[in-house]
């Protein structure tokens, strides 16, 4: 093994072991976090005020704001449905995230946003957890999502931010 390669996973392995994301998480307090995915839907296009569609392969990353706080650099994927239902287009997402050592946050968010006005009402739920975060609880909300340009029209990107308050035991 060369020196430089020896060098870089050297660094590699240090900056995995003293990464602010392995922290310990306070017992509460504020999470704010953005997350990238990418995914592809089934859709029923009936008419203009009538379209549902869901996703069961959402897979992406969060990254905390600042880097280093609660739900930073986790994995995640999710599932859900939405549609536009005469003038609301409701979505739901129920997501899994777990970081480097296998622990686990469950979490929903439900947006309804009406297409009239362009209000949008968002809620995120954190219900539960595993290993560090069992126990865990929270509420929040979600951001309007950055859409990518669509390269694929089977496949889609985004990043959405969430931000909120959390309580372990």
């Amino acid at each position: 093994m060369s020196r430089l390669v020896r060098s870089m996973l050297g660094t590699v392995v240090f900056l995995a072991l003293v990464s602010p994301a392995s922290a310990e998480m306070a017992k509460d307090g504020e999470f704010d976090f953005t997350i990238c995915f990418t995914g592809s839907a089934k859709v029923i296009d009936f008419d203009e005020q009538h379209i549902a569609f869901a996703w069961v392969d959402e897979t992406g990353f969060t990254r905390s704001h600042p880097p280093g706080g609660p739900f930073d650099m986790m994995w995640f994927h999710c599932v859900g449905s939405g549609g536009v239902i005469e003038g609301q287009r409701p979505i739901d997402g129920y997501c899994e995230f777990a970081d480097s050592a296998g622990d686990k946050v469950f979490l929903t968010d439900r947006t309804v946003t009406d297409l009239e006005t362009q209000t949008r009402d968002s809620k995120v739920d954190i219900l539960a957890g595993t290993g560090k975060y069992t126990g865990i609880k929270g509420t929040g909300e979600s951001q309007d999502p950055l859409i990518f340009p669509e390269v694929d029209p089977e496949l889609y990107a985004r990043c959405v931010r969430l931000n909120g308050d959390y309580k372990l035991p």
